[in-house]
C-alpha cells in the first residue's frame, strides 16, 4: 500500500510525514529509528528490531525488513546529497 506521503517521499526521502497503516510509511519511519540503526551497526537483525518488524508487519516481517532497507538506502543517499550541496 502506498499513499501520498510515500509518493512525496520518493522525491524527498527525508520528509517526516507518515500515515499509519501504510506499509511504506511504516517502513520509512522504522528505517531511521534506533532499533533499525542498532541492527545496522551490529550487522544483524537484533531482537528489538525484529520485535518492531513483527509489530508492524506481522508474519510478513521479512518483507517489511526488505522495505525498511530500501528506504534506509534512499534516506542515506538523500542526506549525503544534501550534505554535499551544503559544502
Amino acid at each position: 500500500m502506498r499513499c501520498k506521503a510515500c509518493a512525496d517521499a520518493e522525491r524527498e526521502p527525508t520528509r517526516d510525514e507518515f500515515h499509519r497503516g501504510c506499509m511504506s510509511c511504516e517502513a520509512r519511519a522504522l528505517a531511521s529509528l534506533g532499533a533499525h540503526v542498532e541492527s545496522l551497526e551490529r550487522r544483524c537483525i537484533t531482537p528489538q528490531y525484529r520485535a518492531a518488524l513483527e509489530a508492524l508487519f506481522g508474519e510478513a516481517w521479512m518483507q517489511g525488513h526488505e522495505h525498511v532497507k530500501r528506504w534506509a538506502g534512499k534516506i542515506t543517499s538523500a542526506a549525503a546529497r544534501r550534505k554535499e550541496k551544503a559544502t
